[in-house]
């Protein structure tokens, strides 16, 4: 689902000709910039707000194939933190995508757009899957979304009554662009690995197209079950090293790095892959069981008390086998479940930020109170963030005449 807060971007065009873009900020910590819009460099070296702008600005551009666009003026305004696994990236990516396409006249769907965005944050190093910009685009006011890739559909799930939900920031802050070659695009990398191995060991005969586990699965015709199931066979617990992988797939070295990692992964040389792909598959099935239990529980506490231990079992994936936890995450969420959470976990990349808690709505305020004091007073945190968000809308086009109103 959607959060309820959000960034809005402001867009004008600009009197005087040219390609120029000027991005602004209300935030004073972030500095105004331009640059030429019919010539974008972003530099992924430098870890500027900037450059998920310019991702943005970038990848809309070049899908409208726009390769003189018009000079314009954006600020950006916006009450997600930044590094708390918010999305607030994703969101500044796809708000900015958004303006352009609007300061240009371009009219999409809330699809093409997420297909758009998901590609962006590539621009900067990145290698992110989609969830966040598709949500971004398609969430339904009040409602979770049950999303699939390949193709990507999104379907609202109504949940139970009485479920509310509380965002609680560890204080982590977790920048996946710094942190990128050793976190996040390792994780995909190892993911990848893992759906290669398992459809070359499957059989498949064009195995090194089954880039993600989804396109393994699909080539393999296999269950969760049932690619657990080959997992269990076929995959040790121990690291793997690129010698090894090189043996398995009858490849020299070179050519696994070159083909299947990432700029930013390059230098690895150890995989952990029989406990990524265990936590892949087993969060893409509590995931359907998720929906199941909204669509079919007898009543609201039956379905509250099943949804709640998916969610704290999926924590526990992240933390044992996905790995992206940290020590303030798994205190935070023990806090949340001591002071009557059903369910807590992590959300985002990971690696800090926040997490989010399932919690029966007439008691948000205690447990508010309670995990205020137990967690960010204990810790002398001053203005801690934590709140409850009810399911938000994806993004939207407020005409100026409209604000003015």
């Amino acid at each position: 689902m959607a959060i309820a807060q959000d960034i809005v971007v402001a867009v004008a065009i600009a009197k005087t000709p040219g390609t120029q873009c000027t991005i602004a900020n209300t935030n004073p910590k972030h500095a105004k910039f331009s640059f030429d819009g019919a010539n974008i460099v972003i530099d992924t070296k430098k870890h500027h707000w900037g450059n998920y702008a310019m991702a943005g600005y970038k990848g809309i551009t070049e899908a409208l194939g726009l390769t003189s666009p018009r000079s314009l003026y954006l600020m950006v305004d916006g009450v997600i933190p930044a590094g708390a696994g918010l999305s607030s990236s994703s969101a500044l990516v796809c708000c900015i995508a958004l303006a352009v396409a609007r300061g240009h006249d371009k009219v999409l769907t809330k699809l093409e757009f997420a297909e758009i965005c998901t590609k962006c944050e590539r621009y900067i190093g990145t290698e992110g899957g989609g969830m966040d910009q598709s949500i971004s685009f398609m969430a339904n006011q009040g409602a979770a979304m049950n999303i699939e890739f390949g193709p990507l559909r999104a379907f609202p799930v109504k949940l139970p009554d009485g479920a509310a939900f509380v965002v609680a920031d560890s204080s982590v802050v977790s920048e996946k662009q710094v942190t990128a070659a050793t976190n996040f695009n390792l994780r995909v990398v190892e993911c990848r690995l893992s759906a290669l191995l398992l459809a070359k060991l499957g059989g498949v005969q064009n195995w090194q197209e089954a880039r993600t586990i989804l396109r393994a699965q699909n080539a393999l015709n296999a269950s969760f079950d049932a690619m657990l199931a080959l997992v269990s066979k076929h995959f040790h617990p121990h690291d793997y090293s690129l010698t090894e992988l090189s043996g398995l797939f009858g490849l020299p070295e070179s050519e696994i790095v070159s083909s299947f990692m990432s700029a930013s992964t390059v230098e690895a040389r150890s995989f952990r892959l029989f406990q990524r792909v265990s936590h892949v598959l087993q969060e893409a099935s509590r995931t359907a069981q998720f929906k199941t239990v909204c669509d079919t529980a007898p009543d609201a506490t039956t379905a509250l008390a099943k949804l709640g231990q998916l969610m704290n079992d999926s924590h526990t994936s992240c933390r044992d086998l996905y790995e992206c936890s940290c020590e303030e995450l798994d205190d935070l969420t023990s806090i949340c479940r001591q002071q009557g959470a059903l369910g807590s976990r992590l959300t985002g990349a990971g690696w800090g930020g926040c997490c989010v808690s399932l919690v029966p709505s007439d008691k948000v305020d205690a447990f508010v109170a309670n995990v205020k004091r137990l967690y960010f007073e204990r810790k002398g945190i001053a203005n801690g963030l934590i709140f409850a968000s009810p399911p938000g809308c994806g993004a939207a086009i407020v005409a100026s005449d409209a604000v003015s109103k």
